[in-house]
């Protein structure tokens, strides 16, 4: 292997490993070892992997050069508030307690899994195969569903309980496998020319894919999806009136089938359907609604910079917000907030035209939706370092950097 081919294969691998290394190794590893107690048998070896391959992707690309558009700088610069805030917070308030391993589980998502992989994909988006990357993450993330599929057998039966994919991945994460296995496959069968063998296996991954995003009993992937194909139907519109009548139409076809939809729904997943019911939507809205006082609480009382990183509950115990909005307000104030919301609103209209021109990476900003709307209902920023990679490689000059790595290669 000869020194070029050697970093695409790191800077491949390495953005492989951040999209999808996770959801594989937890599966194999827990198909393969069924007896594990805990998680961190599987996953503290998997991260320290995962960190090893970062380092030598940037020690391989150490010579790259690159150059950040504004709002790839304004999220760095956003990025490393939010590092500030946890560390100021954490270790110089005194009138906050966090434990331990929230500390340690925060600063190892932010640090190496955060901002030092932002670093080595703008050191290394040059040299990375995107044809190889797309083929690569349905394979993990189609090979992940399968062998969750196949493995747990409650899985393959519509029962009244949340399913967890394994030992590594709870309910929330499993509904999300199965959701952006769908999207990949989804766009394989209309986007990609594949032969016949090929598209009658990416019709049983979105079987699967699908029973298990259903079946896991979260909420949060169907709202996802929702939101997925309403920005898709907006965007492959060439005119905006167009794409608004088409949104009326999508939302008035879903609302005229919902009896249909949700006894569908309720004949495969009989969790989901009782989750999407309205007494359930409202106990969870209470549980949510303390989190979201909270968060506007913090802002008001600071409206510049922010007050809190986290909601500090008592005897150390911190969570998040459920909603990423919010707590980028709640976190770093009106400084922050507005700084995010400017970046999103940038990345989505990013996607868009991406989608438009039929880009062949668009499959990325795709994920990136997805992930933003799982924010927007559960988990955080910090937690899902997805997110930060994605915005930063998106508006990498990746298109005209790739034909002409692939002109040099040829």
């Amino acid at each position: 292997m000869t020194y070029q081919r050697l970093k695409i294969f790191l800077s491949t691998f390495n953005l492989l490993l951040c999209i999808a290394g996770y959801e594989f190794t937890t599966s194999l590893f827990s198909f393969l070892i069924p007896y594990l107690g805990e998680s961190r048998m599987i996953t503290l070896p998997y991260h320290a992997f995962a960190l090893f391959i970062c380092l030598l992707t940037i020690l391989f690309n150490i010579r790259e050069k690159f150059s950040l558009k504004p709002v790839q700088g304004w999220f760095v610069f956003f990025f490393i508030l939010i590092i500030i805030r946890f560390l100021y917070d954490a270790y110089y308030r005194l009138d906050v307690e966090m434990n331990s391993d929230y500390k340690f589980q925060v600063i190892m998502y932010m640090i190496p899994k955060g901002l030092l992989e932002m670093y080595a994909v703008m050191k290394s988006y040059k040299n990375i195969s995107f044809e190889g990357l797309l083929k690569w993450v349905y394979v993990f993330f189609s090979s992940a569903c399968i062998i969750i599929f196949f493995s747990n057998v409650e899985y393959q039966e519509a029962t009244f309980d949340r399913l967890k994919a394994n030992i590594a991945i709870e309910t929330i994460s499993a509904g999300h496998l199965g959701l952006s296995t769908l999207i990949l496959s989804i766009y394989l069968l209309l986007y990609r020319r594949i032969g016949l063998l090929k598209k009658i296996f990416i019709v049983f991954v979105v079987v699967l894919s699908t029973l298990i995003m259903l079946r896991s009993g979260s909420r949060g992937p169907i709202l996802a999806l929702i939101g997925v194909i309403m920005l898709w139907i907006f965007s492959v519109s060439k005119h905006r009136v167009v794409g608004l009548l088409l949104l009326l139409f999508f939302a008035l076809f879903v609302y005229l089938l919902k009896d249909v939809i949700f006894q569908l729904v309720e004949n495969v997943s009989p969790v989901l359907y009782a989750r999407f019911e309205y007494r359930d939507v409202g106990e969870q809205a209470s549980e949510r609604l303390p989190l979201y006082e909270y968060a506007i609480e913090s802002f008001l009382s600071n409206p510049i910079f922010g007050k809190n990183f986290a909601v500090y509950m008592s005897n150390g115990f911190c969570i998040y917000v459920h909603n990423v909005l919010l707590e980028s307000f709640m976190q770093l104030g009106l400084l922050g907030g507005v700084i995010f919301v400017v970046v999103l609103f940038k990345s989505f209209f990013r996607i868009m035209k991406m989608i438009q021109i039929k880009s062949p990476y668009f499959w990325l900003g795709l994920l990136l939706i997805q992930q933003v709307l799982k924010c927007m209902v559960s988990s955080s920023l910090y937690f899902t370092p997805i997110i930060s990679i994605l915005i930063i490689l998106l508006f990498m000059p990746i298109e005209r950097e790739n034909c002409r790595n692939m002109f040099r290669r040829g």
